[in-house]
């Protein structure tokens, strides 16, 4: 399985922009653990560093997916091949033969996807949990240390901005990020 997966990232990555997609793609994929891991364990807190590892690093993710097909496209134009004869060179005659759930690369192809699918929903997730959240509001997005000392040593202290700054429908939500929360 390992040698399969190997193949295909090698088979992927033949054209410099599709590399540089399964450069960004792995690298954001692996920064984001790491930093979700020392969020997880409290050593990480500071509310930039969830810009990061919320905003940046799924953007920078699904970019470097972007990449991918474009390189793979641009290589299949520029030597005149189908897909299926750049992946016979990489892959050996039973990795290729369809069975009756396609073929293995088929398979690993479907694997990969299902895991970035999942890696992209819970990325989202996470970054709408972060964004509405008081430490979000008080320290990353609006900046405001006298209005955070107060809220955090108020009786509304358990309550966050959200409930009473934007609201709880969809329309409300999607309202708030692009024009921001009402007064």
């Amino acid at each position: 399985m390992l040698s399969r997966f190997y193949a295909f990232i090698t088979l992927l990555s033949r054209h410099w922009v599709s590399a540089l997609g399964v450069v960004l793609t792995t690298a954001a994929f692996v920064t984001f653990l790491v930093l979700e891991a020392l969020r997880l364990g409290g050593v990480l807190t500071n509310a930039y560093a969830g810009l990061i590892t919320y905003l940046t690093l799924p953007t920078l993710f699904v970019f470097g997916l972007c990449l991918i097909p474009i390189g793979w496209w641009r290589i299949r134009k520029k030597i005149a091949a189908s897909g299926g004869d750049l992946a016979s060179g990489k892959f050996d005659d039973e990795d290729l033969k369809a069975g009756p759930l396609g073929s293995r690369v088929f398979r690993l192809v479907l694997i990969l996807t299902v895991a970035n699918v999942m890696f992209v929903g819970y990325g989202a997730a996470r970054t709408l949990a972060f964004m509405d959240s008081p430490r979000f509001c008080g320290t990353a997005c609006h900046v405001m240390d006298p209005e955070w000392t107060t809220y955090r040593l108020s009786p509304h202290a358990d309550v966050a901005c959200v409930k009473c700054h934007v609201g709880s429908s969809v329309d409300a939500q999607i309202d708030a990020k692009l024009n921001g929360p009402i007064s």
